[in-house]
């Protein structure tokens, strides 16, 4: 059984968790979109890994298809990045969307092509791209 909650506003879809209180996935992008799919917020605890990837089967069944080719934006992964000091949180908030898409992908029968770290200004989003 999930703990997973979606709701939708004016511009966006998004899901939170009764049992996590920093979980919580925007999507951005419109429904149906069929080349990308941008997530303005990807935020997760060390341990959300499991609730992504149910977050991502919920945006499957709402009418979001993570299906090929298909881009994946994944916005401003860590906001308070400032300096070198935050690199190593950056880099983990990186790998655990990584991890948790590539899961995903392979318990859905997608394949995750390409992955990067993609510098924004002074900002930095995960990019993965899905065939």
């Amino acid at each position: 059984m999930t703990d997973l909650t979606a709701r939708t506003d004016d511009w966006s879809f998004q899901i939170v968790a009764e049992g996590s209180k920093r979980f919580f996935v925007r999507v951005t992008s419109p429904m149906g979109s069929k080349s990308s799919m941008v997530f303005s917020d990807f935020i997760l605890n060390p341990d959300d890994n499991a609730r992504a990837i149910e977050a991502f089967r919920l945006l499957n069944e709402r009418g979001f298809v993570v299906s090929p080719p298909m881009k994946l934006v994944f916005q401003d992964i860590h906001p308070s990045y400032s300096d070198e000091r935050d690199r190593a949180e950056l880099i983990r908030r990186h790998d655990q969307i990584v991890g948790v898409l590539k899961e995903y992908a392979a318990q859905a029968g997608l394949t995750v092509e390409n992955t990067f770290l993609n510098p924004t200004g002074n900002k930095f989003e995960t990019v993965a791209q899905i065939e």
